[in-house]
């Protein structure tokens, strides 16, 4: 099995450290509600050709997986069951679908106040990417399109099946 694992911060609030107008380094802190918008809004906002919003995107990608790496308040473990479903070549949008995944997990965790991800937090990630997936205008990753042609109730039935047998 695949497995990368990310400890997560559990203090309130946490550093990024950010570049100012004239090049030295000041770091922001940014609550855990915060963190919980950025993850929210990153699943639920389709990307556009505007490059504002690319810059935003690319902002917040950082911020959840700084807070993915840093955070003690869980761990994620993203394994082989994720790469199953999204696919393993290294096309274009996987990473972004990574992001969107590793957003839902944070999202569960934080949520249901877990200290490491779960099957429910992966079928929950799992139905927030499918959802994100699906907004998108071209959608080629035939590894996803799979569960997205599913009925919710047989998509989480393959989903809990892919988890377990990757979890063994």
């Amino acid at each position: 099995m695949i497995a990368i694992l990310f400890a997560v911060l559990s203090v309130a609030t946490f550093r990024v450290w950010a570049q100012t107008d004239n090049g030295s380094e000041k770091a922001e802190l940014l609550s855990d509600e915060e963190i919980l918008k950025c993850c929210k809004w990153y699943v639920s906002t389709v990307p556009t050709d505007d490059p504002t919003d690319g810059a935003m995107r690319r902002k917040v990608a950082m911020l959840i997986t700084l807070y993915a790496i840093n955070s003690e308040n869980f761990t994620l473990v993203v394994g082989g069951q994720v790469f199953d479903v999204i696919g393993q070549s290294d096309d274009n949008q996987r990473p972004e679908l990574l992001l969107v995944y590793m957003a839902g997990e944070i999202i569960y965790c934080m949520e249901h106040n877990l200290s490491r991800n779960t099957e429910d937090s992966f079928v929950s990630a799992m139905d927030g990417l499918m959802n994100y997936y699906s907004l998108l205008p071209d959608q080629p990753v035939k590894s996803v399109n799979k569960y997205l042609k599913m009925e919710p109730s047989a998509r989480e039935t393959a989903l809990r099946k892919r988890y377990r047998k990757n979890m063994k």
